[in-house]
């Protein structure tokens, strides 16, 4: 092929990205507002709701209460010193008693664990919140990218015309304009590769909405403003007073101890009242009935064993929660702080001079005072720095949605 096709090849493919821009801006745009819609739909939500559901039947079912027993018998009678007969027949009916502790206090812990369950249905909510915009944030920092590798294509092939022009003026060897093919190629290569890895962002977060948006939607996300940071103590304390999985542990521990105290109450002894009636040959005969439980074997021992363990295992449970909470928030607090303090000095002050020192080094180049080397190593320190830039928010605004989830804050 040609230098000449070869050029018009190039500059296809530039008007082709530069469509794709324009078309990107008629497409559908989704704000972070919009993605918080799709949480409540989330498979992982529905299942916790679920859990709520099973939760509340199980206090029904400690509210059912023993249904009463009837038996009855018929036969035949027959006198022992005569041949008389005649049919017989009876009739019992028992009420069970159960312990009215153990009743009490078995429907009072399920509905402990019933309120513990709406409480981890919130923070598997804020879970959810803190997966849907990280992606959204991954979106919308990858389309900064994209179009940062797009703008330093057009760069590389404006510095090959201006190349060319020197080679035939005689202010320059061919060897640059090759030079430069060649960083043109890989800079291409790499913005086919980054729409690819692009696409499949797009397509992880629009997973998440049924895939109802055409693959060209965009995420609109005020990546470069951060929100102030509380300090480490103040977070820890929040995680501590609103955590919902915090307030879900202090409930199980509750519902452990009225476990155990219901296992105690079932220490009485089972007891049925009940009466019968009975009819033989010469009588009628009617009374009632109290049957009492002899615990010879069975004296709760294990039950009340395992459910003072689970009291116990409750305890530690809320108490490593606690303690991983805190560790989570200093580690995370510390990234947040680190990412968002770099992210800034690049934006605000290595950015600003990277692009200058470009700006320069070309134009000098362009009239002959400088060398080629010179211009390939300032436009990929440029490139560099604001790759390092854009990693640098997109990390800082993960940290920061990691320590609100820890924190225990909704942050929609």
């Amino acid at each position: 092929m040609s230098s000449k096709l070869r050029m018009l090849a190039v500059f296809t493919i530039v008007l082709i990205l530069k469509a794709n821009i324009v078309l990107a801006e008629e497409s559908v745009v989704l704000k972070l507002e919009d993605l918080v819609k799709v949480v409540d739909q989330h498979p992982a939500l529905k299942i916790a709701n679920t859990n709520t559901k099973i939760a509340e039947a199980e206090i029904g079912i400690t509210r059912q209460y023993p249904n009463p027993e009837i038996s009855a018998s018929i036969g035949v009678g027959r006198a022992i010193d005569s041949s008389d007969s005649a049919l017989i027949w009876g009739v019992e009916l028992e009420i069970p008693i159960d312990a009215p502790g153990a009743y009490v206090k078995q429907t009072a812990a399920a509905k402990e664990k019933f309120r513990a369950e709406k409480y981890l249905v919130l923070a598997k909510r804020i879970e959810i919140l803190r997966q849907i915009k990280g992606i959204g944030f991954k979106v919308a920092i990858g389309q900064e990218m994209l179009r940062v590798k797009k703008d330093s294509m057009e760069q590389i092939l404006k510095l090959v015309e201006i190349a060319k022009l020197r080679v035939q003026h005689g202010e320059a060897r061919a060897v640059e304009v090759a030079r430069l093919e060649i960083e043109k190629e890989k800079m291409l290569a790499e913005v086919v590769a980054f729409e690819k890895n692009l696409l499949a962002m797009k397509s992880n977060l629009n997973l998440w909405f049924g895939g109802k948006f055409p693959t060209t939607f965009e995420v609109e996300a005020n990546w470069k403003d951060f929100p102030s940071l509380i300090s480490v103590e103040d977070a820890v304390q929040l995680a501590k007073d609103q955590h919902p999985s915090i307030k879900a542990s202090k409930l199980k521990i509750n519902a452990a101890i009225k476990n155990t105290k219901a296992e105690k109450h079932l220490l009485m002894p089972e007891m049925k009242l009940g009466a019968f009636y009975g009819r033989e040959l010469d009588a009628h005969n009617y009374g009632g009935m109290l049957s009492v439980e002899l615990p010879v074997w069975n004296w709760q021992s294990g039950s009340i064993a395992k459910a003072q363990a689970e009291e116990l295992a409750a305890r530690y449970r809320k108490t490593l929660l606690e303690r991983e909470l805190v560790e989570d928030i200093q580690t995370v607090h510390a990234e947040a702080s680190q990412s968002i303090g770099r992210a800034k000095r690049y934006s605000e002050r290595i950015l600003p001079i990277a692009k200058k020192n470009v700006e320069d080094i070309e134009a000098m180049y362009s009239i002959g005072e400088m060398d080629l080397i010179d211009v390939l190593d300032a436009r990929r320190n440029l490139i560099e720095t604001e790759t390092n830039m854009l990693a640098a928010f997109y990390q800082g605004w993960l940290s920061y949605l990691d320590l609100m989830m820890l924190m225990g804050e909704e942050n929609e």
